[in-house]
């Protein structure tokens, strides 16, 4: 430091350190850490550029697959003299067009004290949805309560009642009820 600055610093009755000595045992867990092999990816970021070409080649690649499909139906109902309506008939149904949209499958029914997911699927949920899950398997009564205030459904105060059983079809995601629907938006 410069002789004005510490005599400003001397006259506030502030004490000035010549140096600052680091501990040999920091500076040894310091090294050692950077001596460590790095985890993980060691490659650049892309850059926008590349991103965004990457995203291109995605798009061309299902597209392409997708023109496949359709030429190879195209090609069977020339084949077989018919058209792609016709076909569609086939496959689904007179009524193809009503069909529901397929449901994701569930894997096992559900059962008091079992895992609402996959065990494999436990350590990818999100923080909260773990603990919830952790909290469930502890429970012992098929029902569970949550409250609610005015302001949340601008009915009053109260408390609703909800089954296990529809928190594991919200962890299957699959047709969920508006009450459960409800719950969750509380």
């Amino acid at each position: 430091m410069s002789g004005s600055i510490t005599s400003l610093l001397k006259e506030k009755g502030k004490k000035v350190e010549e140096d600052f000595i680091v501990p040999k045992g920091a500076m040894d867990h310091f090294l050692n850490l950077m001596k460590m092999p790095q985890t993980g990816n060691n490659q650049p970021p892309l850059s926008d550029y590349e991103r965004t070409m990457n995203i291109e080649r995605w798009r061309e690649g299902t597209r392409a697959a997708h023109k496949l499909n359709v030429a190879e139906r195209a090609a069977f109902c020339e084949q077989n003299n018919m058209t792609e309506l016709e076909l569609l008939q086939i496959e689904y149904g007179e009524d193809w067009w009503k069909q529901p949209l397929p449901l994701p499958p569930i894997i096992w029914k559900f059962e008091l004290g079992k895992d609402l997911v996959a065990p494999e699927q436990i350590p990818k949920l999100p923080t909260r949805m773990r603990q919830l899950h952790s909290w469930y398997k502890m429970q012992k009564s098929k029902l569970f309560g949550a409250s609610y205030l005015d302001e949340d459904l601008h009915k009053g105060e109260g408390r609703v009642w909800v089954d296990f059983e529809h928190l594991y079809h919200f962890y299957q995601q699959g047709a969920l009820d508006v009450s459960i629907m409800t719950l969750w938006t509380v």
